[in-house]
Order: structure tokens, then C-alpha cells, then sequence
């Protein structure tokens, strides 16, 4: 029997050796495969007939009874006799009159009747069941009027229709359910085991029959990708948020740089102001308890001993910072020297060729030979002496300390950033401590002055203009703070943006990812459905290869063999060694040609779903009138050779044949393998 199951073991190791699948992605592939439909193990192992009964169905006016006996029978008899209407009731009484479909049961009632009556008796599994289904006109149509009714192991009493079974009870009996709940219609299905005149190529020419054979097949892998897109649309369409959100982010990261740069200048004016506001503010204070005192000498005094004071105050921060700025500079002096040492480590042991030998070893302590010595020059191998080295002389080194060597160089340059940032701020400190005390200098010098010239006019003078600058600070102040208190409100807005987008990017990231990782694996199982379907095509090549050894006199007495269209469908060409070749999608449904086609890939699969374990459990083939699209006989040697061999052909079969009693039909023919039945 072909095992097709390891083709789920080929993808599993597809998935993990392709780098877009993560282990996650890859369990949530094999959940996908594990999912999947399985193909239908069939519990029971034949479904066969063993007697029909009809009764004004179609041309069958008076009940007509045929046993079967799971025997391969040829019913032969004139034209409209009722021999098709005999085995169309035979398909009626397993699936009921399904419409919707492209094989349909058309005015089933014979003529002048409103009710007609089919009862068939099948064998399944060594148990007999009796199936009984009637259908009823009423004026109202048929619908719901063919509901079967099954009774297992029948006794011969007359069976109650006072509650019927459903059509689920029948199609489950003979193992068509798990395919029918995938949507596909009965009568198209069986059409595989009901070849009709009428329809020569319904299998062959149905669109659906790619699926319902890989199903059959055990190539169930169709659902898998199915279930794949389902997914994708399902749970890994972005949203218009999530699709738009990196050019968003990417906006709203600039729009969010821009405003930090802009707050934190804003603070820097803020503060600038605000301290020359407040010096401003000192001034006045002092030019105005100068004015408004009694002796004017000693509030000039007083002022200039307040200077002399805030000017020690200043200078003490100066040489505060400066002494800070001579650590910093000493701090960074050392970790730059550090740096250096590191980046001419190179050139050191570039030197290491030049540089003088030591009489013993630097690591061992072991005295040195010549040897040792030219080996270390060429080699650097280490220790010098190759003797053993003391304990004490050995360190100890692992990836990890190297890692460790790393992060310290990294935090080391960090830290030499860190202290020339500080080294600035330190610098611009100590400036506008100078610039301050230099101002207060002037500002004892002119005290000085006016203690000398004791005249206060200055002072009044100083006073206004003062005022004044106090005045234009206090507006600058609260305008600064004021654009300030604006951009700190709009950059607050704009990192809650930019936290939603970074979630949305990241929604939309994996997404993206899951999309494509989903598409690969469809690619991959797409991949792999082809492979296996190649392999498929190959034996049923053969099969169909070597019944083609049966059509020596007709249109395909010149076949080379068939070949499979593409590895996408089951689509064939009959190859001929003169002539067109005969392509199986061609329009030719109601000639021989096409009869013969279906005749012969029709058996080929049931031949090859026979060496299936657990396949569709239905084991009957029913061939309708093989001759009535060939009056001039062209084919009719043919045909007649091909069917009359059936039951060897599909040896665990029951072949059913009906045969119009014309010129073209050698009954002598059938007479090794099948029990005739004349009708």
C-alpha cells in the first residue's frame, strides 16, 4: 500500500531549517498540520448490492426486481426497456434526489404517477441493510418527500414509515459523509462509480474532483493551507492603525526630539533670566535701602561690606569649582591614559619581535634557553620555558572575563564622556562666577567712589534704570515660562503617542512576520502537495498505461501512453502515435471519445484506491449503456474489450453493466465474467 503520511515528517523538517520560522512559529505550523482533516479510515470494507426494487421510477411502470447477489452482472434488453432507469433508481436509493448539483435526477416519476418506490438491500460488512425511499410529487414538488429509511438486518416484515432516517444515516452507512460535510455533493462523488452514457464525463469534467481525490488519495493537505489563509485574515491582518503606525512613529519621534531639544533650551533661558532677575532684584534692593536711609555714609559703607561679602562668598565657589574642575580633569586625564594604553596594546605586541629577552621567564620564573627564547620571537607561545609554571604565576582567564573586559571598556568610555560633559559645565560655572565677581568689583568700586564723593544722585539714577530691567526680566521670565509650559504639555502628548505607536509598530511587526512566515509555509505544503501528487499521477500513469493494451481497433488503437497535464490537477492526455492527441478537458462530453476517457480514468483510480488501506469503502462500478454514443461500431470492439474485463480489473468490485440489445453488442463477450440478466 503507498504511505503518504510522511510527507508531514518531510514538512516538519522544512520548517526547521528555513530561518523565517521561529520555534513558535514552527509549533503553531505543526498545531496547523495536526489540525488538518484527516483522511477517512474507513471502518467497514465494502459496501455491495445485493437486490433493487423499482417501481414506477421513470420507465419502470410495474415493480421491477433484480438480485444482484454482489455478483458482476450485465443487464441486457431493448432500447427503453428501463434498464438505465433501473440503475438510476439504484443511485436514488443510496443518495436520494440532491439538487443543486450538476448531476441531477430530472422528473423521476413515471408518467401518470405521483409516487415512486425504491428498495435496495446492501451488503456492508457481511450485515445486511434495507434501504427504502419513495418520492412524492403532491403538487407541491419533491422537496423533502425522498427521506431514505434504513433498517439493519431486515426480517421480511413490511417496514413503518411513521419515522423516516436522514440522508446523514445512509451517506455515513457507506462512507461518504466525512466528504459530503466538505461540501462535496453526493451525486458528483459517486459519479467516480456511476459512469453515464448521459453524462459520459461527469467525474472527469468535474471541478472539484482534484480535492475529493487527494482526499481519497490521503493527500489531505488542502485543508491545511485553507486554514493557513484563515488564519492570515483572521488573526494577522493589521489594522489601518497598525498598517500606518511606523510612518507615524517615525514622524512623532522627530516631532518628539524636536521638542526635548527645545524644552530643555527653554529651561536653560528660564533659568538664565531668572538668575540675572534676581541679581537685578539684589541690586535694586541694595541701591534702594542706599537712598532711603538717614546717614548716607554709612549705608554706603554698609552696601560696600555687603559687596565685599557676596565677592569672598563668590570667590570661595570659584575656587570650590576650580578645585572640582582640577579632580575632573585629573579623573579623566586617568581614564584617558587607560584608553590610550588599550588602543596601543597592538603596537605593544607589535614591539614584542624588537624587545630585549629576560634571562628567565617572566611567568615561570625558569631560566630561558636559546631555543625557548627563538620561540617566543616566532611563535609567542607562552610560557617561554615550556616548563611547568607555578601555581602562583598562573591566572586565569574565560570567555566571560573577556565579555566582562567589554562592558568595562564600554562603561569606561561612557565615563570619559560623563566627565567631559562635567569638565563644560564646570568650566562655564567658574566663567560666570568670574564674570559675577568682576561685576560686583565694579560695583565696589563705584561704592568706593561715591563713599569718597558721598553724592547720591548715582544712586538715584542706578535706581531707574534698575527698576526698569527688572521690569523687561520679569516679562521675559513669564513669557519663557509660559512657551515652556506649552512645550512640556505637547511633548508629554507626544511621548503617550509615541508609546502607542511603538505598540502598534510592534502589533504590526509581528503581524508582518506571521504573514509571511504563513505564506512560506503555504509554499512549503503547496511544495510537497505537488510532490505527492506527482507520485500519485506516476502510478496511475502506469495503471491507465496498461489499460490502454485494451483499445486495439477503435480511436485509441495508436495510444503511447498518458501523461498527467501538471502537477496542479488531475487533467490528462492520451498520447497517440498518429493522430491529435486527446486531452481530457477538451469539450467532447457527449462522444465516444470522451466516454472512453472516463471509461479508462475512472477505472484506473478505483484500481488504485483498491491498494489504499481504509479507503471509501463503496465497492461497486456502474457502467450505463457503453455503446449508445457509438452507432457506426468504430469503438465497439473496443469498448466491448475493455468492460467485459472489468471484474478482473477491479477484482474486489461489483461491476454492474446494462447493454441495449443492438448489432454493436457482443453479449457472448461478458459471458466469462459477469451473470447476465435479461430485462
Amino acid at each position: 500500500m503507498p504511505e503518504r503520511e510522511d510527507f508531514v515528517e518531510r514538512i516538519q523538517q522544512q520548517l526547521q531549517t528555513e530561518d523565517i520560522f521561529s520555534e513558535a512559529d514552527t509549533e503553531e505550523c505543526v498545531e496547523l498540520l495536526s489540525e488538518r482533516e484527516q483522511r477517512t479510515i474507513a471502518d467497514r470494507e465494502s459496501v455491495q448490492l445485493n437486490r433493487i426494487i423499482a417501481k414506477q421510477f421513470k420507465a419502470i411502470e410495474d415493480e421491477r426486481e433484480v438480485p444482484f447477489n454482489q455478483d458482476d452482472v450485465v443487464i441486457s434488453g431493448p432500447n427503453t426497456s428501463g434498464k438505465t432507469s433501473l440503475v438510476e433508481s439504484i443511485r436514488f436509493n443510496l443518495l436520494g434526489r440532491q439538487q443543486h448539483q450538476r448531476i441531477t435526477l430530472t422528473d423521476p416519476v413515471t408518467e401518470g404517477y405521483e409516487t415512486l418506490y425504491t428498495d435496495g438491500f446492501w451488503q456492508v460488512n457481511g450485515d445486511e441493510y434495507h434501504i427504502h425511499r419513495e418520492l412524492s410529487d403532491e403538487g407541491r414538488g419533491y422537496s423533502d418527500h425522498d427521506r431514505p429509511k434504513l433498517v439493519e438486518n431486515p426480517d421480511g416484515r413490511e417496514i413503518s414509515l411513521a419515522s423516516r432516517d436522514e440522508q446523514r444515516d445512509v451517506s455515513e452507512l457507506i462512507g461518504l459523509w466525512p466528504y459530503e460535510a466538505r461540501d462535496f455533493g453526493r451525486y458528483n462523488m459517486f459519479s467516480l462509480f456511476f459512469l453515464d452514457s448521459e453524462d459520459a464525463k461527469g467525474f472527469v469534467d468535474w471541478s472539484d474532483k482534484t480535492t475529493f481525490l487527494d482526499l481519497l488519495f490521503g493527500l489531505d493537505l488542502t485543508k491545511v493551507i485553507e486554514a493557513s489563509k484563515t488564519r492570515r485574515a483572521n488573526a494577522y491582518d493589521p489594522t489601518d492603525a497598525e498598517q500606518n503606525a511606523p510612518q507615524e512613529l517615525k514622524i512623532a519621534e522627530e516631532r518628539m526630539h524636536e521638542l526635548e531639544t527645545e524644552v530643555e533650551e527653554l529651561r536653560e533661558q528660564r533659568d538664565g533670566v531668572r538668575g540675572e532677575l534676581n541679581q537685578r532684584k539684589e541690586e535694586l534692593a541694595s541701591v534702594e535701602e542706599v537712598l532711603s536711609g538717614e546717614n548716607e555714609l554709612e549705608q554706603l559703607r554698609s552696601e560696600k561690606a555687603r559687596l565685599n561679602r557676596r565677592i569672598n562668598s563668590l570667590q570661595s565657589d570659584r575656587l570650590d569649582k576650580r578645585d572640582e574642575l582640577r579632580q575632573t580633569r585629573q579623573q579623566l586625564s586617568r581614564y584617558q591614559e587607560s584608553e590610550l594604553s588599550r588602543e596601543i596594546e597592538p603596537l605593544a605586541r607589535d614591539l614584542q619581535e624588537i624587545m630585549s629577552l629576560p634571562d628567565r621567564c617572566p611567568i615561570c620564573t625558569n631560566d630561558v634557553t636559546t631555543e625557548q627564547a627563538e620561540r617566543l620571537l616566532e611563535h609567542g607561545d607562552c610560557p617561554l620555558c615550556n616548563k611547568e609554571v607555578p601555581d602562583e604565576r598562573i591566572e586565569v582567564g574565560s570567555e566571560t572575563d573577556a565579555e566582562e573586559r567589554v562592558l568595562e571598556q564600554q562603561e569606561r568610555r561612557e565615563e570619559i564622556e560623563r566627565l567631559q560633559q562635567q569638565e563644560q559645565e564646570l568650566e562655564g560655572d567658574i566663567r560666570m562666577l568670574e564674570q559675577q565677581v568682576e561685576d560686583l568689583e565694579e560695583q565696589l568700586e563705584t561704592i568706593e567712589e561715591q563713599i569718597e564723593e558721598t553724592d547720591l544722585t548715582e544712586y538715584a539714577d542706578r535706581r531707574d534704570r534698575l527698576e526698569n530691567e527688572v521690569a523687561d526680566l520679569e516679562r521675559e521670565a513669564t513669557s519663557v515660562q509660559v512657551e515652556l509650559n506649552a512645550r512640556e504639555e505637547e511633548l508629554e502628548e507626544v511621548r503617550e503617542r509615541v508609546e502607542e505607536l511603538r505598540e502598534l509598530k510592534e502589533q504590526f511587526d509581528r503581524k508582518s512576520h506571521k504573514q509571511q512566515m504563513l505564506q512560506s509555509f503555504e509554499r512549503i505544503v503547496s511544495a510537497e502537495i505537488d510532490y505527492e501528487r506527482g507520485n500519485i499521477q506516476q502510478e496511475l500513469e502506469e495503471i491507465m498505461g496498461n489499460l490502454l493494451d485494451y483499445f486495439t481497433q477503435g480511436l485509441f488503437a495508436d495510444s503511447t501512453g498518458v501523461s498527467f497535464n501538471s502537477e496542479n490537477s488531475y487533467e490528462f492526455t492520451i498520447f497517440r502515435s498518429e493522430g491529435e492527441n486527446k486531452p481530457s478537458n477538451r469539450a467532447n462530453a457527449d462522444s465516444v471519445e470522451g466516454f472512453m476517457q472516463s471509461l479508462l480514468f475512472q477505472t484506473a483510480v478505483l484500481k488504485y484506491l483498491d491498494s489504499l488501506e481504509g479507503s471509501l469503502p463503496i465497492r461497486l462500478f456502474v457502467v450505463d449503456s457503453p455503446y449508445a454514443k457509438e452507432p457506426d461500431g468504430g469503438n465497439a470492439h473496443d469498448i466491448t474489450s475493455f468492460v467485459s474485463q472489468l471484474p478482473l480489473e477491479l477484482e474486489n468490485y461489483q461491476v454492474i453493466v446494462t447493454v441495449a440489445t443492438t448489432a454493436l453488442a457482443n453479449l457472448d463477450a461478458y459471458e466469462d465474467h459477469y451473470r447476465q440478466y435479461g430485462f
